[in-house]
């Protein structure tokens, strides 16, 4: 944003509202935690924010659920005149193969957010993969104006401990090297493919920390692989030391099908870990391979790559620091700026 853009807004108050309907529904996801991640990178670029619709004295409307209350909330903004910025956290392609008969709803779910995502002045997506996705699939965003910034990561929480790392193995009594991820127990999330990687490799530990919601999630490859999970194989559930688990971890193994970026490996990539994710198109959109992370397609792929990891600590060492220099460009104070532009931009209707 230049200077004369700037000049022409003196005088005038920048204010948002950061809107998520129902915020407990959200709790622990990924959603929940972008719009914490939003109010830390306003904050810290000095935007003035309010996460209560009713305090009228903000001029853009940021939502990110697509609830039917939210419509209601952005119909009303719409009225006072507001601008509407809507975040695109969530497609019909990666609800497929989460929860139970996800499949089945998936085509309402993309009818729905066809509508909905049309209503903003402007959709924020997490990637250029998401956005690219948008454009080409959903045929009311064709001529939207859609933005692709990352949902960013707090870099002064996620930072390696040590000693944290040190408590954790030794509370759930593991020696041998870690290969982990973190997420709810999705088969969409590659669990089933984790856990067949892990039978080829004993020697190693191998960790999935997150929620397994039995009642939502059914699946018959996920029953039988966790019925039948090998001695190497550890789910946690959830944890409370989040940091203890990450640092307790060398490898970090995200074999997901579909993502709309994968805040997770943001995460891994702040706490220096050397990344192994698999070979899809969002992943490729913001990771290099060989450069900050592997990426494979095959489960014979993922183990060769994570033997090759845990063998070569030179290649291990290039890539977490390539990994921590990626988080660092999508600091919260980064996403924060890139948040300011659009705001302005869309005050001047420059955008």
């Amino acid at each position: 944003m230049d200077k004369k853009n700037i000049s022409s807004l003196k005088g005038k108050k920048l204010k948002v509202c950061l809107y998520l309907q129902n915020p407990k529904l959200y709790a622990g996801s990924g959603i929940g935690q972008a719009i914490n991640h939003q109010q830390k990178a306003l904050e810290l670029n000095n935007i003035e924010y309010t996460l209560n619709p009713k305090d009228l004295d903000y001029q853009i409307l940021h939502v990110n659920s697509n609830l039917p209350g939210t419509l209601r909330a952005i119909r009303k903004a719409k009225k006072l005149g507001k601008k509407i910025v809507i975040h695109a956290h969530q497609t019909s392609e990666d609800f497929k193969r989460s929860f139970f008969f996800s499949d089945f709803f998936s085509p309402a779910l993309h009818k729905w957010l066809n509508y909905f995502y049309s209503q903003g002045d402007i959709i924020i997506c997490p990637s250029p993969y998401t956005k690219d996705l948008l454009k080409r699939n959903y045929s009311r965003l064709k001529d939207k104006k859609i933005i692709a910034i990352s949902n960013g990561i707090d870099i002064d929480k996620w930072k390696s401990n040590k000693k944290r790392g040190e408590k954790f193995k030794k509370d759930y009594k593991i020696k041998n090297p870690i290969v982990f991820a973190v997420g709810l127990v999705f088969p969409r999330k590659g669990i089933v493919d984790f856990i067949k990687t892990s039978r080829t490799l004993p020697n190693f530990q191998f960790m999935w920390v997150g929620k397994y919601l039995k009642k939502l999630v059914i699946d018959r490859k996920l029953n039988y692989e966790l019925k039948n999970k090998p001695k190497n194989f550890l789910l946690t559930g959830f944890v409370k030391d989040i940091i203890g688990a990450y640092s307790a971890g060398d490898i970090f193994f995200f074999p997901s099908y579909e993502e709309n970026e994968g805040i997770v490996i943001l995460e891994a990539a702040a706490m220096g870990k050397a990344i192994v994710v698999r070979d899809i198109p969002v992943f490729r959109s913001y990771l290099k391979e060989g450069k900050n992370c592997l990426m494979a397609k095959t489960n014979e792929e993922f183990a060769k790559k994570i033997n090759h990891l845990l063998t070569n600590k030179k290649l291990n060492k290039n890539l977490s620091k390539n990994a921590k220099k990626l988080a660092k460009s999508k600091s919260l104070k980064n996403v924060g700026k890139e948040l300011k532009r659009i705001y302005f931009n869309l005050l001047l209707k420059k955008s």
